[in-house]
């Protein structure tokens, strides 16, 4: 088994794994190009802003670098993560750990992705005209460039994922697994997160663990999270999450009104 995993694929960038006829122009909170895993007329391939993960609207496939190159190579995932690594001068780390086996790495992977397609979906749903201005916790207000760069988002009072999940193309199990849906005394689903200010909790490698949503009249103690179950998207082992791990070099007028948050696990 590969034992740094994680670090080779925080380093493929799948703005430049892609071929040119994808033909990626940003739009919005994403690069939205061509398909290169099926015939495509109108763009739906969309790649975050980052470069780290994929997602087709029209054949619905999504992950990360190391996917997508066994999508376009036909390679098994060891050969995948192997080119991937060639690629960027890493050299591999093998391990006897089971837990670091594809079928976990897959598992995991399919979380983080659905907390990431939450986060582009709350952004290009957000109110329209939300600037910094808005964004106001204990009387601090965040400016618009700090809002961008953090991935703080305004969520309405509609219970969004609840009622559009299926049009989303997204799994209402892996959801609620997430700890984003709840079931109703009616058979439907309500969202964890309405009417709240929401920023993203993210791992060292990028990825979206989960989220933390402010009531702007609360102090950031009394603030919900998302429910972290150790067996779903994160490992057993101890480990810590920032909340803003893009801080260096930010001036503090674009910094956040905290530093950062983080959650330990054991």
């Amino acid at each position: 088994m590969i034992e740094n995993l994680e670090f080779i694929r925080g380093q493929v960038d799948i703005r430049h794994l892609v071929p040119p006829e994808v033909n990626l122009v940003k739009k919005g909170t994403c690069y939205m190009g061509h398909c290169p895993l099926h015939p495509d007329k109108t763009p739906s391939f969309s790649v975050s802003l980052d470069g780290k993960r994929y997602y087709c609207h029209g054949c619905h496939k999504s992950g990360d670098g190391i996917a997508l190159q066994q999508e376009m190579s036909g390679q098994t995932f060891p050969e995948a993560a192997e080119t991937m690594a060639k690629i960027y001068n890493i050299e591999i780390e093998h391990t006897k750990n089971p837990a670091a086996d594809e079928p976990e790495y897959h598992r995991r992977e399919k979380l983080y992705l659905a907390n990431a397609h939450v986060l582009q979906n709350y952004q290009e749903n957000a109110p329209e005209n939300v600037d910094g201005e808005h964004v106001n916790l204990d009387g601090r207000k965040f400016s618009p460039e700090t809002v961008q760069h953090f991935g703080v988002v305004v969520l309405r009072d509609n219970h969004f994922l609840g009622n559009h999940f299926s049009r989303l193309n997204l799994d209402a199990e892996c959801l609620e697994e997430l700890g984003l849906i709840k079931k109703s005394g009616r058979g439907g689903f309500y969202d964890f997160f309405n009417d709240r200010i929401l920023f993203p909790i993210c791992t060292a490698f990028g990825k979206i663990a989960g989220f933390a949503g402010a009531n702007q009249f609360l102090l950031p103690q009394n603030w919900p999270n998302a429910p972290i179950d150790p067996k779903a998207a994160f490992s057993k082992n101890p480990a810590c999450f920032l909340a803003f791990p893009k801080t260096k070099n930010l001036s503090k007028k674009t910094r956040p009104p905290f530093w950062w948050r983080a959650i330990s696990m054991r």
